[in-house]
């Protein structure tokens, strides 16, 4: 029976708390779109950089609370961050690799079966798709290498961020007096 804040349990929260975020992000997305004044070009700044890592930090913090977990060890914490990291940057990886092999393979179907599977990521990581979207966009008009910069980041940041939203309950717990003996009295 693997034991509270084990590395499978860790990653299925992550998964549960990654939906969470990306439904609240639509929803907050959807309310930003509804605006049309001159403000909402900061609003739309502070949505794609700072919403997400205040809920990603949010819901670590809140799964770290409501199912009790102790400190993490080294191999741990490494492995609570690497696994979705790899997970999103496979399936980043598989993607590209099965829309180009349809590309060049001539295989239509295999190309749009790729390209959907790139596009999807709007649905399951809104916050990250944005962000390397964005970064293309910047990359476009004279900055190359950010693109390259940020699609790494767009798959290690919500893990990231969710770990350290995890240790934030640590920070504020207060120490545990010792346990007294059975029938004593502090010394």
């Amino acid at each position: 029976m693997p034991t509270r804040g084990s590395i499978p349990g860790r990653l299925g929260s992550f998964i549960l708390g990654h939906i969470l975020c990306s439904v609240l992000y639509f929803f907050f997305s959807f309310l930003n779109f509804r605006q049309a004044d001159p403000v909402s070009s900061t609003i739309a700044v502070v949505q794609i950089y700072l919403l997400p890592a205040a809920l990603y930090l949010l819901a670590g913090c809140l799964f770290s609370l409501l199912r009790h977990w102790p400190r993490p060890d080294r191999k741990t914490a490494s492995h609570s961050v690497l696994f979705p990291t790899l997970c999103a940057w496979g399936w980043v990886a598989a993607s590209a690799g099965v829309g180009i092999f349809g590309s060049l393979a001539g295989i239509p179907a295999l190309e749009g079966a790729g390209s959907w599977m790139f596009f999807s990521t709007v649905y399951w990581a809104p916050a990250s798709a944005l962000f390397v979207f964005l970064s293309l966009l910047y990359s476009l008009g004279g900055l190359p290498w950010l693109w390259l910069v940020c699609v790494p980041l767009a798959g290690l940041l919500p893990p990231l961020l969710f770990f350290l939203g995890s240790l934030l309950p640590h920070r504020f717990r207060r120490p545990q007096p010792p346990a007294l003996p059975e029938g004593g009295t502090p010394a």
